[in-house]
């Protein structure tokens, strides 16, 4: 009974989210605004110099997340269990879409930042 109180709470008393983060591996992978229709191809960073002498290998992998009408949802992923994929589209501050297989979590965040971007360098030791 509780859960569900909760949840009605949040559900329909939460603040709408702004933008969205994407995070890969816990590393930032980008940010971007929900007021912006788009689709977002997310695939592994470039394979570092230090896992191919380890004999690591960057299987390739994509997922592919879409930003609509202020909402955003995982269209696509090639994942054994598409979990995120059937997950429902997110637009409300802290709710979140998360991919274990590929380690993809998209988490909707509160107020739009001053510039939106793609790069972790863009943010300083504040932000992060």
């Amino acid at each position: 009974m509780i859960s569900v109180v909760l949840w009605y709470f949040v559900s329909f008393f939460g603040k709408t989210g702004r933008e969205i983060t994407i995070r890969v591996d816990g590393q930032l992978y980008g940010t971007y605004q929900l007021d912006a229709d788009r689709e977002i191809v997310i695939e592994p960073p470039p394979a570092k110099e230090k896992n191919l002498k380890a004999g690591r290998k960057n299987v390739p992998w994509r997922n592919v997340l879409k930003i609509r009408s202020g909402q955003a949802s995982m269209i696509e992923a090639d994942c054994p269990d598409l979990i995120c994929v059937h997950h429902r589209p997110i637009s409300r501050q802290g709710e979140s879409i998360v991919c274990l297989p590929h380690k993809v979590v998209v988490e909707v965040t509160g107020e739009k930042s001053a510039q939106s971007t793609t790069r972790e360098e863009d943010y300083d030791l504040l932000t992060r």
